[in-house]
Formats: C-alpha cells, sequence, structure tokens
C-alpha cells in the first residue's frame, strides 16, 4: 500500500509542476484550458510507466490507479492551484523592489520600473507600449530625495546631438516615445530585467544594401520607406546628471531590425505610432 501511495504522489507532484507551469491568464481563458488538458495528458503518460514498471499489484488493481490518479488530476485545477504560479512570481518582484526601497529609502509602487547606477536611483512608470510622451522620469539620491524630475521629450531632446547620425540623417529622425519594462518572471527563473528606453527612429528612401523585399509587399507598393530604430538607455553618473555616449546608443542597421512602411492599391503599411515627433520639433 505504501508503495502505491508514493507512486500515486509522484504522478500528481509532476502533474501539479506542469499544470503550474502551463498556467496562464488570459480574457478567454483559454490558456487555463490547455493547461487542464495538458495535465490530464501528462498523468495519463507519466502514469503509465510509473504505475506499470516493475509494480507486484494485479493488472486491474494498476488500471484503478491510473484511473485514480486522473481523477485527482482533475481536481487540481478547481483548487486555484495556478494562482500559486503568479503568488511566486509576485513574490520574487516584491523582494526585489523591498531591496531597493530599503537601499534607498524611497516608496516605489507596483507600476513603477526602477535602476539604480551607483548612489542614484532613476524611477519611471511601466510602459512597454508607446503612449502619450508626457511622461516623466524621477531621480533619487542614495538618502531617498528627489534630486531631478525630467519629462521625457526633455531627455529626448538632449540626447538628440548624440544620436549616431549626421544633421542630414537627423532631419528625418523622429522620436517614438519611451518603454519602461518591470522585472518579469516565469515561476523562479527571471524572464525580464527592469529597462527604460527612449526610442528614435531614423527615416530614409534609401535602399538598403542586400535588402530582399517582404513577401508579401504587394507589386504596386509605392512611397516605399525603411525605418532605422535608435534606442537610447538613461545612464546616471555619479551626480544623478544623464550620460550621453556611444555605448547608451543602439542603431538597429541589420536588414532583419529594418522596419518598411508604403502604400498600395486600398492599404498602408505604417509603421510610425501616433506619438512621433521630428527630434528636430520635440519641445
Amino acid at each position: 500500500m505504501k508503495n502505491q501511495l508514493i507512486r500515486l504522489i509522484a504522478i500528481i507532484l509532476l502533474g501539479v509542476c506542469v499544470y503550474i507551469n502551463m498556467y496562464e491568464k488570459d480574457e478567454l481563458g483559454l490558456m487555463q484550458f490547455f493547461a487542464y488538458v495538458g495535465l490530464l495528458g501528462f498523468t495519463f503518460a507519466v502514469g503509465i510507466p510509473i504505475i506499470f514498471i516493475k509494480n507486484k499489484i494485479s493488472l486491474s488493481k494498476k488500471f484503478g490507479l491510473l484511473f485514480l490518479s486522473i481523477i485527482i488530476a482533475a481536481i487540481i485545477p478547481l483548487l486555484g492551484l495556478g494562482n500559486l504560479k503568479y503568488i511566486l512570481e509576485e513574490h520574487f518582484m516584491n523582494k526585489e523592489m523591498n531591496k531597493v526601497v530599503n537601499q534607498y529609502n524611497v516608496d516605489l509602487q507596483n507600476d513603477e520600473v526602477f535602476l539604480t547606477f551607483q548612489n542614484h536611483l532613476l524611477v519611471g512608470k511601466r510602459d512597454d507600449l508607446f503612449g502619450s510622451i508626457d511622461k516623466t522620469l524621477l531621480v533619487y539620491n542614495a538618502a531617498g530625495k528627489e534630486t531631478k524630475r525630467i519629462k521625457i521629450t526633455e531627455l529626448a531632446k538632449a540626447a538628440v546631438p548624440y544620436l549616431p547620425l549626421t544633421d542630414k540623417e537627423k532631419e528625418t529622425t523622429y522620436f517614438d516615445g519611451m518603454k519602461a519594462q518591470g522585472n518579469t518572471y516565469d515561476l523562479w527563473k527571471k524572464i525580464d530585467e527592469n529597462d527604460i528606453q527612449l526610442f528614435f527612429r531614423y527615416v530614409t528612401t534609401e535602399v538598403p544594401e542586400d535588402y530582399q523585399p517582404e513577401p508579401d509587399m504587394p507589386a504596386d507598393a509605392k512611397d516605399i520607406k525603411f525605418h532605422y530604430d535608435i534606442t537610447y538607455s538613461p545612464v546616471l553618473d555619479e551626480n544623478g546628471e544623464f550620460v550621453f555616449s556611444s555605448d547608451t546608443f543602439h542603431l538597429y542597421k541589420s536588414n532583419e531590425s529594418i522596419r518598411v512602411s508604403y502604400k498600395a492599391s486600398g492599404m498602408e503599411a505604417i509603421v510610425a505610432p501616433n506619438t512621433a515627433v521630428l527630434v528636430n520639433e520635440i519641445k
């Protein structure tokens, strides 16, 4: 009996791990359904070797044990165990945030992203999509005192002279906005780090070397333009001032990273976000 209980527990524990790993929340509940189906399928697949190999009980009892394991697996989602994944991920994110809160003596909200630089802290609102460019970044010193409050348009304007472009190229370069991505975890594994980036975009009609048109580009496409993304990753020096150098900018110029806009019969391929503004017109 003890031997069978161990086998059953092993199957259930493995199933729980698989279910929690697959569990995701979405509006339609499809991911939860797939996690549920995956749990049942995994329980059946892993239960066969665990129950049937080197087990001296009768064949009917083996099938009974397998059926019991599937029944228990079917009950697991009803216990809300999928939420353990989000509880664990939130624990790790809060742990990292609390470490910074204690070090810099500042109050951080869950929707804020932070970057640490020596004795200064840079904070912005979490936003991984381009929206309003009316956003602000805050700088705190080691004592938790706010030393600077700067709008991203002001920061972008200060970065323009240092863009890895010629003055002529800057005439057709846009500031698209800022993305601030917070730490993300998949269970206990960190997937993304805190990251704040300002996005610029150089636009030209000059065809890149070795460029191959996109397969779905219409034959009558016209007004074709090529868009090169440029990112600025904010860095603070020991005095809490923003640093602009070649290390803080990245120009994506490979053919794989170039985006293309064009117009064709009945359609238009658009690259620019609604927030885009020419860098020479940033206010």
